[in-house]
């Protein structure tokens, strides 16, 4: 039952005003659904494709924003306690896409270009992934980590084959050996032709915590002469 009321109290809701929805045998509103389209409006919640919506706006299935004013400022807007970030792309009278960008404070954090470069500190990244910083002072500008246990490492890997499972042959690894994070950096390179990742038994030169390095050993010392080179 659809009744349009005006902002008494009414069936135990005070307040209900407007286009509301009725449980015929007990007057009690209900959830407002356009079953044929698959809108559902369930106490402030607007569902698209779903009966069940579970935040403000829930959408089921492929959605979109358009913008037909011929604005060039389409973006979704995320607005929280007064500050707002952007996520947008502008669809050009060239009939072209502009950059995805995502932007914090009015300022460009992220960027996607038109050919899926990615670029954070740039808005035109050259590479498939670009990153800068800053700074004209020295910086860490990325830094890649994992909460490993002794003797486990993280390690960044190179890979030169991206057919069925592309192996990752070659990288840098940090070994953990003490608090910290400190340990030993190895360099990786795994020869044998399948599809197995590289490890830290395929090391062919480290550096240890006391600057000794090794190469075709993972034990250096000052006795067996491979102190620093």
């Amino acid at each position: 039952v659809l009744s349009f009321r005006d902002a008494d109290t009414w069936g135990g809701y005070a307040g209900a005003a407007g286009l509301i929805s009725l449980n015929a045998a007990n007057s009690n509103i209900k959830p407002l659904e356009f079953y044929a389209s698959g809108y559902n409006f369930k106490y402030g919640n607007v569902g698209i494709g779903t009966t069940s919506p579970y935040r403000k706006l829930s959408v089921a299935g492929i959605g979109g924003f358009y913008d037909t004013t011929g604005s060039t400022d389409k973006h979704i807007i995320l607005i929280n306690d007064g500050s707002s970030s952007t996520v947008g792309s502008t669809y050009t009278s060239t009939g072209s896409f502009t950059p995805l960008h995502f932007e914090t404070s009015s300022s460009v954090r992220m960027a996607i270009a038109t050919g899926g470069n990615v670029g954070i500190g740039t808005t035109s990244p050259s590479y498939k992934f670009t990153t800068y910083g800053s700074s004209v002072d020295s910086e860490i500008v990325a830094s890649f980590g994992s909460a490993n246990d002794q003797n486990e490492y993280t390690a960044i890997g190179l890979s030169g084959f991206i057919a069925s499972n592309g192996a990752t042959k070659a990288g840098l690894a940090l070994k953990r050996t003490s608090t910290y994070g400190t340990g030993e950096l190895h360099f990786l390179n795994n020869n044998t032709t399948d599809n197995s990742d590289m490890t830290l038994s395929d090391s062919k030169m480290m550096i240890d915590s006391s600057d000794n390095v090794g190469i075709g050993t993972t034990s250096p010392t000052n006795s067996s002469g491979y102190k620093t080179l």
